[in-house]
């Protein structure tokens, strides 16, 4: 997983890891990347008929299983690259159309991310890409608000509005 940081892109802004796409272009270890250089995409549509399963991999195993760890980290990198570019019909990271010869850790690691992908059943994360002509495409995943979240930035809200109601009576 790369350390990604994000800023002045609006919604986009913060700190996350991302993971690699596509097998295609690459991107240097500790570059630092124009933001101009990538736009954020519907996941959806860039990950096609994939997307499900994927958002299930990030939604089980991102950030807490990889955080910290070069073996899941790259166990996980194994498993996301399995599920974009598998075309066998399963998903195995030593047999079918893509073999990974890497650790045997790391692919084991793969192995358990993608079983814990094929039974999720929890809530989904925000899956989204950011793609790149000229650079590797990434994806990272971040928080659905939970509709508690929403319901209480509204009381906050009505109530600094009401605070500010009484201060001009006053």
């Amino acid at each position: 997983g790369y350390d990604t940081t994000i800023s002045n892109a609006g919604v986009l802004d913060g700190s996350f890891v991302s993971y690699c796409v596509d097998l295609g272009q690459y991107l240097n270890i500790n570059g630092i990347y124009n933001g101009d250089l990538y736009k954020a995409d519907n996941a959806a549509t860039i990950l096609g008929n994939r997307y499900n399963d994927i958002l299930k991999l990030f939604s089980s195993g991102y950030n807490a299983d990889t955080n910290g760890s070069a073996t899941k980290s790259a166990g996980f990198q194994i498993a996301l690259w399995e599920l974009v570019y598998e075309n066998s019909g399963s998903y195995d990271v030593v047999n079918g159309g893509i073999r990974f010869s890497t650790s045997e850790a790391a692919r084991l690691a793969a192995t358990g991310f993608l079983e814990g992908a094929a039974s999720f059943s929890g809530q989904s994360l925000n899956l989204q890409v950011l793609t790149s002509g000229s650079n590797q495409d990434v994806a990272f995943a971040t928080p659905v608000p939970e509709p508690g979240a929403y319901a209480l930035m509204l009381v906050s809200l009505a109530t600094v509005g009401v605070m500010r109601r009484r201060r001009k009576a006053g």
